[in-house]
């Protein structure tokens, strides 16, 4: 997994693409509003982002 073992920027793109709607409903369903699934969803981001480097 080169976003997991090179912290690759577009690995992670790719991976936000592809699995964001779904931990975003998941924080929806869990949440049952939109403003905190918003930040929830954002959170999760966060902590799974690149460092800078």
């Amino acid at each position: 997994m080169p976003f997991v073992h090179d912290r690759d920027e577009d690995a992670f793109t790719a991976l936000v693409h592809r699995h964001g709607p779904m931990v975003y409903g998941v924080c929806r369903r869990l949440l049952g509003n939109s403003a905190d699934a918003d930040d929830a969803f954002q959170v999760a981001l966060y902590l799974s982002a690149p460092e800078p480097q």
